[in-house]
């Protein structure tokens, strides 16, 4: 896709696209190795999380929540603590790619995240700064891969979902954004979308 082609929007994920993050080593303290803290689906698809990141509980109530669903050897506030601090920073060369397509489209992101983590990430790496509009499922009320979140998702940005081009590091969310009519690819980190795009 050469610059003169850039869709009418660019739509990232963050976590695993633009900012990377570990989710292992929240649990991992906690778990007695009853849990693969290498794959973070072993703990990440719970009713909680699920909540949490719809926006239906808040903090504490999640908190507690996680804990009694895991059964971890922690209190909420000790789990709270190190669920904050998820991220280790931005990918290499996604804060230039981002400002970069800023001058050229709209830039947007698209997360299934929560008010923690979303207020940590605005906090510690400025993420808000670098999307026209985000798209949050705790403000949304929907997660991917739900077609019906990336039709609010395009809602929102007041675009066709043919005007879309969605990136995620997760096929089931990539599935879900081409099910509304979205362009989407699946990739690890910045330079892949870069490449997608046609952009230094």
């Amino acid at each position: 896709m050469s610059q003169s082609a850039l869709p009418k929007c660019v739509l990232f994920d963050l976590g695993g696209v633009i900012i990377d993050v570990d989710m292992g080593r929240v649990v991992a303290p906690f778990t007695s190795d009853r849990i693969d803290t290498s794959l973070a689906e072993d703990w990440y698809k719970g009713a909680a999380i699920d909540a949490f990141e719809r926006g239906r509980i808040g903090t504490n109530a999640f908190g507690a929540a996680i804990v009694g669903e895991l059964g971890l050897d922690c209190s909420a506030a000790q789990f709270l603590e190190r669920f904050e601090d998820i991220h280790r920073g931005l990918f290499a060369g996604a804060a230039e790619l981002l400002e970069g397509l800023a001058l050229k489209t709209q830039v947007a992101c698209f997360s299934n995240i929560n008010e923690l983590h979303w207020g940590s990430q605005c906090r510690d790496l400025n993420i808000d700064r670098y999307f026209q509009t985000h798209v949050l499922s705790f403000e949304l009320g929907r997660r991917k891969p739900d077609p019906a979140a990336f039709q609010a998702a395009a809602e929102c940005l007041s675009m066709a979902p043919a005007d879309i081009t969605f990136f995620d590091d997760r096929a089931e969310n990539v599935d879900g954004a081409l099910a509304a009519g979205f362009a989407a690819h699946l990739v690890a980190g910045p330079q892949e979308a870069a490449a997608i795009l046609g952009v230094d």
